[in-house]
């Protein structure tokens, strides 16, 4: 995957002054989409982007409310929003009967942690602009899905509005209250939604995703809070094409629609050259440790647990006790990142299939900030070192999953058991290719595909990322990570 973040674009500097609504919306349940086929979809540079008569119109307005805004309240008790600009990456337009939105990623001075913000920019047929701020929070890693050369995204969002609160708690003169009377009917109905897509760049079917300029079959994916009295926040969720429950009907179909710009996804190859870093992970002193020990314990494995404090400040690696067979047990928590081991005699010099689900372990248990870090490494007897990562934990569960519930093991019921015949199993299928370390490589490659993994190999020069040329006949690719 391709993903850079490029220098910001300091063409939009805007200063808000918000006051933050409490709507919550999940991105990621079941849902029974009703394709909306009347989307067009664009993705531009900001430069690009800044060509467009309409969008450079409304960029203009917007930056000159927010600096309005900024200037009339700027003694007032309401939160101050620091600066921000705008990602000059990715400006995602999306038309459709007259009304258009633009879409970009909002970049803070100090970076976000565990959120990220969109500026949504709305024209509507009469050429109106309505700008609007939100906040999405991740509930599982975005991922990126290369079929489809797009991004999943399961949170919840917020919207910030430059005037009044979308969702306001009761009290708030919202839409809902009387002014003849004064009375207050709790908070307005606010509906958050965006633009979803299952198509893949083949024309069939895939996993669903955030629509883009690929997509041909587009849905809208929402829910609605502030329904009925109390705070803001409570209410019914619905989702576009039905359900929900409750007496208050659904919304109304949006009118442009607005869709998802996802931060630049870390490399998870670069992440081991910054772990080696003696104050931090120090990991080549642990692969050296490593190495000193295999000849000690021939016939069982050693390993090391690589955790961090709560602050985020204390790294430490921790040996695990050793074993005096081809298993070992791997620890995993909030604050485990990853783990080293050795490969005994009777294992192969790459992953075994429970190495596999070690790795899934390890991401699936550790937090949600640390999870870019996470990797799984083995140490060979021969001096060879890789280690694995995940690229798409969904793809990874799936593999897993599948490659377990194969008819022929259905009828074995010791786990343990189970257990081994699977790596035998697994091992043999690697070795199809050969004996070589080369060969077994390039099985491990051809055999995890599917698995949503990175596979890397540590030479002396640093580390490279390995996978599968264009044809048979050509060598593995290398690739440097640093």
């Amino acid at each position: 995957m391709k993903q850079k973040l490029k220098k910001h674009s300091k063409l939009l500097i805007l200063f808000l002054f918000i006051a933050f609504c409490s709507c919550q919306k999940d991105f990621d349940e079941d849902i029974n989409p009703q394709y909306q086929n009347k989307y067009v979809i664009k993705d531009y540079s900001f430069k690009q982007a800044n060509r467009i008569p309409k969008f450079n119109k409304a960029n203009r307005e917007v930056t000159a409310k927010f600096e309005a805004f900024r200037s009339q309240n700027s003694s007032t008790s309401r939160e101050i929003d620091t600066n921000f600009s705008i990602d000059s990456t990715t400006i995602r337009e999306i038309s459709a009967e007259g009304y258009t939105s633009y879409t970009m990623l909002v970049v803070r001075e100090e970076p976000t942690v565990g959120y990220f913000e969109n500026l949504v920019i709305e024209i509507d047929s009469l050429n109106q602009t309505k700008e609007t701020l939100i906040t999405y929070t991740p509930t599982l890693p975005i991922e990126y899905i290369e079929e489809d050369n797009a991004y999943a995204f399961t949170g919840t969002s917020g919207k910030a509005a430059l005037q009044t609160c979308i969702v306001c708690p009761g009290g708030d003169n919202g839409p809902n209250d009387n002014p003849d009377d004064g009375s207050d009917n709790g908070p307005s109905l606010q509906c958050d939604w965006a633009l979803m897509c299952t198509g893949t760049l083949t024309g069939g079917t895939g996993p669903k995703h955030i629509a883009g300029p690929n997509c041909q079959q587009t849905f809208f994916e929402y829910t609605c809070s502030g329904i009925g009295g109390g705070g803001g926040g409570g209410g019914t969720p619905y989702h576009y094409g039905g359900g929900g429950g409750g007496s208050t009907p659904p919304p109304p179909t949006p009118t442009a629609g607005t869709t998802i710009v996802v931060p630049p996804l870390p490399d998870p190859c670069l992440s081991l050259s910054r772990l080696a870093d003696p104050t931090k992970g120090n990991v080549n002193t642990a692969i050296t440790n490593l190495r000193r020990e295999i000849p000690n314990n021939p016939d069982g494995e050693d390993g090391v647990s690589f955790q961090i404090s709560a602050n985020g400040l204390g790294y430490s690696n921790v040996n695990l006790p050793t074993s005096q067979d081809n298993s070992i047990t791997i620890p995993r928590g909030l604050r485990i990142y990853g783990a080293a081991h050795t490969h005994n005699n009777e294992l192969e010099q790459i992953f075994s299939f429970n190495d596999l689900a070690i790795l899934y372990n390890l991401y699936n248990e550790c937090d949600y900030e640390l999870q870019p870090d996470v990797f799984f490494m083995l140490v060979n007897e021969d001096g060879s070192v890789f280690a694995i990562k995940v690229n798409n934990f969904k793809a990874l569960q799936i593999f897993l999953v599948n490659y377990m519930n194969k008819p022929k093991y259905s009828d074995i019921s010791d786990q343990y058991d189970k257990t081994k015949i699977i790596n035998k199993d697994f091992n043999n299928e690697i070795k199809l290719k050969g004996n070589s370390l080369t060969d077994i490589i390039r099985g491990f490659l051809e055999l995890t595909k599917t698995a949503g993994i990175l596979v890397i190999e540590k030479k002396d020069s640093g580390w490279e990322k390995l996978s599968l040329p264009a044809s048979k006949m050509e060598t593995i690719v290398k690739t440097p990570c640093n």
